[in-house]
Formats: structure tokens, sequence, C-alpha cells
């Protein structure tokens, strides 16, 4: 297997499904029996951390926001993020499909593995098969 590197940008999907959340969450609040300052004290630090969520994760400008992918011949996978490169390993446990990919990494000394959702446009077109093609062959061997 060739060394592949993929670049992710943020994803309309990831930030359609994010709002529709935070929207859902706003509705609720407003039909709690609360009083009206309260609500709108709620909905004020609804509308802070809204901004905050997607400003570090839904635009990946988080320092931990996983930006480049890249598969080594060995099975090594290189992670880049603003806080540099890491080579972790794919865990067997990671999930693909023609929407998302859910990968798992595990590094060695590390407990908790770290996760990355890559939805489908985050990648061009042919970059999520060519995704698709090496997680395929990633854990069929592996």
């Amino acid at each position: 297997m060739q060394d592949r590197e993929f670049h992710l940008t943020p994803s309309k999907m990831y930030l359609c499904i994010l709002s529709l959340v935070l929207l859902m969450t706003a509705i609720i609040l407003m039909a709690m029996p609360m009083l009206w300052w309260l609500k709108v004290i709620s909905l004020m630090v609804l509308a802070i951390y809204s901004c905050h969520l997607v400003w570090r994760h839904a635009l990946l400008r988080s320092a931990a926001s996983i930006v480049r992918l890249r598969c080594h011949a060995e099975g090594l996978w290189t992670l880049t993020t603003a806080q540099g490169a890491v080579e972790e390993r794919l865990r067997g446990d990671s999930v693909a499909t023609q929407w998302l990919c859910m990968l798992r990494f595990q590094r060695l000394g590390r407990y908790y593995p770290r996760t990355c959702l890559v939805f489908r446009d985050s990648l061009s077109r042919e970059e999520y098969r060519q995704l698709l093609a090496v997680l395929y062959q990633s854990l069929s061997t592996g």
C-alpha cells in the first residue's frame, strides 16, 4: 500500500447537524417552564457556547482538530493538528460508510483512543473514495 495523504476541510454536513442540534436545544429551552429572564440568560449562554463549538470544531480551528491524515505503507497513520504531527495505528473498531468515516486511532502508551470524524464533504469525491479504499485495505490486512 502506497502512502496517501488527505487534507481535511470544514464540513457543511457537520455544520448543518450541529446547527440543528443547537436549534433544537434553543426550542427546548424556550418551552421549559422558567422565568423569562432565566430563559434569556440560558439562550445567551447557549449562543456563546454555539459560537465556541462552531469556531473550534466545525471550522477545525481547535489545536487538537485533525486537519491532515497520512497513511503509511507499514499501517501507521500520521495525524496532523495545529500542535504538530503524531503517528498512530488505526484500530479495528473504525467505521466507514458512504456518508462519514469514524476513524479510531491508538497511540502506543496512551490508554484512550483518538477519534476522527471525516464527513464525505470534507474531501473531494475522489479523495473520499480513495480514503474508503485505503481504509478497506488497511483494516482487512491489519
